[in-house]
């Protein structure tokens, strides 16, 4: 289905071509649905725009409750859609192992200006969680995955968790939005497979040795380039938004882990982009040791398929996703619900126990980072946070018999953390 030649047939083809993508589309979601249950159109952002819509493909086995794979389509960030027919190439990957995938649309950049487009896929994760046990997902666990433009916006989610506003000089934004009114929610996930993504839209025309061509193909810093359309202006005359527009810029060690896919013969995207961001995201990592593959396709260039790379991203997402270990999770707490012992009030976890307990505390991984013994007591016991970092945690209360008292709870701590 897939050419790997010059141009990338799914995202910048004329219109003979789109209409042949279409019918190819629409030919593997018939075969796709025939297998498995699936919604279609349904509304995430609460205004009915046509823009925030998103499909579900239910898997086809496993058990309750389903990871989910966000599919993030490409295009230039000024088309597409989530009928694109990478979406149903993943559900017939991972649906069989028992993962959902949520394909999104996203408001396009004719429509509107960066970050709209990321506060779109955030909404969209946040929607996952507000209606997990509506159709039996597993909020704990959430990946996020996309090719091009959607390589660039899974990126951004990744290394984003927990962050709401950035500042680049004199330009602040909100990275995370209000869309959907479902903003109790987290808009993290815990794993991210970018496809031929844009981690810094700055260096995107400089030599890439390790490209064929060394030099894009496409002028990105022209004003009419698909980036400079993204942001508004020239990316070069506009470098402080660039910066809050790049993944490159946030990387840190509280990002999930990756698994990124690029092709030496990308003509678009060089894969130098690729490389550096995958040398930042393993030097982030080289004290908690978190995965971040990075394959380099000798021979591809921009727009491959997701099958063609089944095999990998299949024993990522299950290593990463589906075998995720976070304990049975059937609860995901955004605000604390009233008279709720376990509160997140800034830096510091309140807890309140009626009898002796065990506290544990552990990263999304499933790895403990804290333990504490609590005696009963009249007043919450205030365990401060700041050693853990920004992102979602999860907690566990048991007796002093063993016995599950509360948990697992999924809270999550607004970042930056303040010393």
């Amino acid at each position: 289905m897939a050419y790997h030649g010059n141009v990338c047939w799914r995202y910048f083809l004329t219109s003979k071509g789109r209409r042949t993508a279409l019918v190819g589309a629409w030919t593997l979601l018939a075969v796709f649905t025939a297998l498995a249950q699936t919604y279609s159109g349904i509304d995430y952002g609460g205004t009915n725009d046509s823009s925030q819509k998103l499909d579900i493909y239910m898997p086809t086995a496993g058990a309750k409750p389903y990871p989910v794979a966000v599919w993030i389509h490409g295009g230039r960030f000024s088309e597409g859609s989530r009928t694109e027919a990478n979406a149903g190439e993943l559900a017939g990957i991972i649906g069989p192992l028992g993962a959902a995938v949520v394909s999104i649309d996203y408001r396009l950049s004719g429509v509107a200006q960066w970050p709209a487009q990321i506060q779109d896929c955030k909404a969209a994760i946040r929607w996952i969680r507000a209606n997990a046990s509506k159709y039996n997902f597993d909020p704990n666990r959430i990946a996020a995955a996309g090719g091009s433009a959607g390589g660039h916006l899974s990126e951004f989610v990744g290394v984003t968790g927990g962050i709401t506003t950035a500042t680049s000089g004199a330009v602040t934004m909100d990275l995370e939005g209000t869309v959907g009114g479902t903003t109790a929610y987290s808009s993290s996930v815990q794993a991210v497979v970018p496809m031929y993504g844009l981690s810094d839209f700055l260096t995107l025309m400089d030599t890439c040795p390790q490209n064929n061509p060394k030099v894009s193909t496409l002028d990105h810093n022209a004003a009419d380039s698909p980036e400079s359309a993204l942001i508004g202006g020239p990316i070069q005359s506009n470098k402080d938004k660039c910066a809050l527009a790049a993944p490159l810029h946030f990387v840190s060690q509280n990002a999930p882990p990756f698994c990124i896919l690029h092709g030496d013969m990308d003509q678009l995207v060089p894969v130098c982009q690729s490389i550096t961001f995958a040398a930042a995201l393993r030097a982030a990592f080289s004290s908690n040791k978190k995965e971040c593959q990075f394959i380099q396709y000798p021979t591809l260039g921009h727009g491959f398929d997701v099958s063609t790379c089944k095999d990998t991203i299949r024993a990522f997402l299950t290593r990463s996703l589906i075998n995720l270990k976070t304990g049975a999770s059937d609860r995901f707490i955004g605000p604390p619900e009233k008279n709720f012992p376990l509160h997140v009030s800034g830096n510091t976890l309140l807890v309140l126990t009626k009898s002796q307990a065990d506290l544990t505390i552990a990263d999304m991984l499933g790895r403990t980072v804290l333990v504490r013994s609590l005696s009963a007591a009249s007043k919450p016991e205030a365990i401060d946070l700041r050693s853990i970092g920004p992102g979602a945690f999860i907690v566990w209360l048991r007796g002093a018999h063993g016995d599950l008292l509360i948990g697992p709870v999924v809270h999550e701590i607004p970042g930056p953390i303040l010393p």
